[in-house]
């Protein structure tokens, strides 16, 4: 299937109408924030929010108040009265994006397809994945983007 090509606007727009409709959304992903589990053109399945309780660990396809949208990952969550927050955080960002609140949340991620491989994200390996990878999110960013670099430094071909 070919790619359509949107501005921001346009996509935000888009996206939003076809997940409260119900609908997958399947999209390109655009920019390395969520490095090396979602890269830069990977392909990113999301399913609407049914409003069941977000857990750590999920990638939710959310909405800033400035109306942006984004795929992060839920790192925190906690009740206020009856108001779910959620904090969450990019997977190759040193800092959080800070407080949303759930209703801010348009979908969760259910696969990402790198070189037509398709991964599903809720199975049991990809949570324990995701909750190592919090725990150990100082250490692992640093880690990787010194690999990256090493990489580089020597030519070797290929993504890690």
């Amino acid at each position: 299937m070919p790619d359509i090509q949107l501005n921001q606007v346009e996509f935000e727009s888009l996206a939003a109408e076809i997940l409260s409709a119900g609908q997958l959304l399947r999209f390109r992903a655009k920019g390395g924030s969520m490095s090396p589990f979602i890269r830069n053109g990977d392909i990113i399945e999301v399913l609407p929010d049914t409003g069941s309780p977000i857990r750590r660990g999920d990638v939710v396809l959310c909405r800033q108040l400035s109306g942006k949208l984004f795929a992060h990952r839920v790192i925190r969550t906690y009740q206020t009265g009856d108001s779910q927050k959620l904090i969450v955080q990019g997977d190759a960002l040193s800092h959080p994006d800070g407080e949303i609140e759930s209703g801010q949340v348009l979908g969760r991620v259910i696969s990402v397809e790198h070189n037509s491989k398709k991964l599903s994200v809720d199975t049991y390996g990809q949570r324990l994945f995701s909750h190592l990878w919090i725990t150990t999110a100082p250490v692992s960013q640093k880690t990787y983007h010194l690999l990256v670099r090493m990489k580089d430094l020597l030519g070797i071909g290929g993504r890690l």
